[in-house]
């Protein structure tokens, strides 16, 4: 895995851990 390889996939994961994040936001607010 290069360098680059490397941030793309941890962009790819902070994107994702934000995403659920809101999707659990939305789940909460809707209950």
């Amino acid at each position: 895995m290069t360098e680059q390889e490397e941030k793309v996939a941890q962009q790819r994961l902070s994107v994702l851990t934000v995403f659920q994040g809101r999707l659990i936001e939305l789940e909460t607010d809707a209950t």
